[in-house]
């Protein structure tokens, strides 16, 4: 236990250090975002979107949460998320056994202090920064103008006047899912072969873990492995750029809109077939398995 306070203690006070030294660059960035003289008006946007989203998701609770019912599905929650902590505990126990724990913190604490230095080589060298500031508003620009599209795409699939209906009907098809879907788990994962089972997949994951990380260092040696990431920067952007052309081309920004929501109501009824097909396959093959 003091090995893993120790490790935690540490990430934090790391994690504290970069927050620290992050805050410049973040406040840079928000002047940048919201120049002064825009400033006032550019919240009052954001204000309005967050009142209407905040609106949304409550009568989205509301749907989704019946005050008639209301209690009684909080009650399955609960059992649901005391069920899966329960679960998630002898995982983590069998995965970490105690008489190994400490080394195998050890390892993970490695792990992720490599990957972390990594990373933020990584980001150096995607955002370097003598032009970090120029390229971030670009991003922000670009994800403004994404988040647009989508609530267009959203508002046009789902309409004001059949959003609730809409929601419910979502709703019953996530939980007869999430149904077969526990059913199913059970199925292949009993209670008790669990415990076995967990420690079968945790061996195929650090032996694919350990060929994925090898085939990298293949790929991209450590030698040659920064020059190689600057390349891929522009190389995306190109890709970016070309997909973004490819798509306008496609799909026209004055026809967009309307032009997903025909796909969609196309491609539905195949959608919901395929879904069908596969419940009945998985039906059957339990139900011939349950036989044998």
């Amino acid at each position: 236990m003091e090995t893993v306070m120790r490790f935690v203690w540490k990430m934090f006070w790391e994690a504290l250090v970069a927050l620290v030294n992050l805050a410049d660059e973040v406040l840079a960035w928000f002047q940048s975002a919201f120049p002064p003289e825009t400033r006032a008006e550019k919240i009052k946007q954001w204000q309005f979107a967050l009142m209407n989203s905040t609106s949304e998701v409550v009568a989205w609770f509301h749907g989704v949460f019946p005050p008639e019912t209301r209690a009684e599905k909080i009650k399955q929650w609960q059992l649901a998320i005391i069920n899966s902590t329960s679960e998630a505990v002898a995982w983590f126990h069998g995965v970490f056994p105690p008489e190994t724990r400490a080394e195998k913190i050890k390892q993970l604490q490695l792990a992720l202090e490599n990957s972390g230095r990594e990373a933020v080589a990584w980001f150096d060298i995607v955002f370097p920064p003598e032009s970090r500031l120029e390229n971030i508003k670009q991003w922000w620009l670009a994800a403004e103008n994404s988040a647009a599209e989508a609530v267009g795409s959203f508002n046009s699939v789902f309409p004001p006047e059949m959003r609730a209906e809409k929601i419910k009907q979502w709703q019953v098809a996530a939980e007869n899912s999430g149904t077969e879907a526990v059913a199913w788990f059970y199925s292949v994962f009993s209670p008790e072969t669990i415990a076995l089972k967990i420690k079968q997949w945790r061996l195929l994951v650090e032996n694919s873990g350990a060929e994925a990380v090898a085939s990298l260092d293949s790929v991209l040696p450590p030698e040659t492995r920064a020059e190689k990431i600057k390349q891929w920067p522009v190389a995306v952007e190109n890709s970016g750029s070309e997909a973004l052309a490819s798509f306008d081309k496609v799909l026209p920004s004055e026809t967009r809109a309307e032009e997903i929501n025909h796909c969609l109501h196309i491609a539905l009824p195949y959608l919901i077939s395929a879904a069908a097909l596969v419940v009945l396959v998985i039906f059957f093959r339990l139900r011939g398995r349950g036989r044998r």
